[in-house]
């Protein structure tokens, strides 16, 4: 029988027991399993477009913050879901420093290989059916609208956001995305500048730029779309409005398919914590197994609430 598409990549002691009885498990299942120990450089030449899934075993905390770091700046822009195993400690601290949203889900041992090979499995179904999230940069100069706007999206797309031209400059040299939602007024370089270096370089001209503004002035509207706006978008626009049209966007790009109804925007394949009771929320560590990971590590859930208060509502 072939081989599935795309690569498993184990990152840790490879001659640790759960570790080599994790690969045998995934092999026997068919995976392309590739192993690296955990260390940036070999992390680094290990990861390329044919590796989907990296997990990554923790041993003892303390031990792996380089790794954090690099795995956070750079391993997810290159689409690559991650999935962490390891001791309560060492995974709340991975956690807390690649962040909850950049994870696949979480394994506290004790497991069995064949639990996290069940996970990946699911992971991996997961990903051939709807794709890998979506990535967009959002540039404004208004902090406030920045961090409401990241807010709006952070649970459907991973954002990256920019407060000038210079800064979304810096982002994009280091991260790949798949939109960028680009403010018209903005001092010093403007919107409309932004636009057209964007679309005059040629590592970012391909990138679709959708233009929010607080103006609907007509003029505005014509002159973005002849430099090469997707779209015109007022800042007035109702919260829902704007995912929707975010949303529509990838649609008609075929990039993924999303489902809205007249309030709300979520994803078709949204997972749920099997134990907290998010509700339409999705947990952000989309754990696959039937603990809520909040609850074992004490970690405090979206708007600061905690499982047990959120079942009571």
């Amino acid at each position: 029988m072939s081989k599935r598409e795309g690569k498993i990549l184990i990152i840790g002691r490879l001659q640790e027991f759960l570790a080599v009885n994790i690969r045998a498990e995934l092999e026997r299942r068919n995976f392309d399993v590739i192993t690296c120990t955990p260390s940036v450089n070999m992390i680094d030449e290990a990861v390329n477009d044919d590796v989907k899934i990296c997990l990554l075993f923790i041993e003892a905390a303390g031990e792996l913050y380089d790794v954090y770091t690099y795995l956070k700046d750079n391993i997810f822009d290159k689409k690559v879901g991650a999935i962490v195993i390891g001791e309560k400690l060492g995974v709340k601290e991975a956690v807390e420093s690649i962040g909850a949203d950049n994870l696949e889900a979480v394994f506290i041992r004790p497991v069995d290989s064949k639990q996290v090979s069940d996970g990946v499995e699911k992971f991996h179904e997961k990903l051939l059916k709807s794709g890998v999230k979506k990535s967009i940069l959002i540039i404004d100069d208004e902090p406030e609208y920045l961090r409401r706007t990241q807010r709006l999206f952070h649970n459907i797309y991973k954002v990256y956001i920019a407060n000038s031209a210079a800064s979304a400059m810096m982002v994009l040299a280091k991260h790949r995305v798949d939109l960028i939602l680009l403010d018209y007024m903005m001092p010093v370089i403007s919107g409309e500048q932004t636009l057209e270096m964007l679309k005059n370089e040629p590592e970012t001209s391909s990138i679709p730029i959708i233009v929010l503004s607080g103006s609907e002035s007509r003029e505005a509207m014509e002159i973005v779309k002849i430099k090469g706006a997707e779209a015109y978008i007022g800042k007035r626009t109702a919260a829902d409005t704007l995912v929707a049209n975010v949303a529509d966007f990838f649609v008609k790009k075929d990039y993924e398919k999303i489902k809205w109804g007249t309030k709300n925007v979520k994803k078709t394949t949204m997972m749920t914590c099997g134990k907290c009771m998010l509700g339409k929320i999705q947990c952000p560590l989309k754990q696959l197994g039937n603990n809520c990971v909040y609850e074992e590590m004490g970690l405090v859930p979206p708007e600061g609430r905690s499982p047990s208060e959120r079942r009571k509502r």
